[in-house]
């Protein structure tokens, strides 16, 4: 069974820490675990610093969000154990970290 794990965040160091923490802990019970990393997301924005005379005087922000996929490929049957495992792991999931979870099969 293959599991599909699409990770999101604002903060790519939390990102990195907690994918090495998985991958860590999944090689350690015999997973296939691959990464991939995603095409980040960029958002600008522009505001205007006065809205009296100085039309031309902008703010510049933007944001990014980084995401990555990683597939971890687990035993035949889906068991009991199998969902204990993620469940703790899922548990350690930083708050910043937003995660979306697919079973392949």
């Amino acid at each position: 069974m293959i599991y599909e794990i699409f990770l999101k965040s604002s903060k790519l160091y939390l990102l990195t820490i907690f994918i090495s923490f998985l991958k860590q802990i999944l090689v350690e019970k015999n997973y296939g675990f691959v990464e991939i990393s995603l095409p980040n997301h960029v958002n600008k924005i522009s505001i205007i610093k006065s809205s009296h005379v100085h039309k031309k005087s902008k703010e510049h922000y933007e944001t990014k969000i980084y995401s990555k996929k990683v597939f971890i490929k687990a035993g035949c049957i889906y068991n009991f154990e199998q969902k204990k495992l993620f469940q703790a792991l899922l548990s350690f999931k930083p708050i910043e970290v937003n995660c979306k979870i697919n079973i392949i099969k």
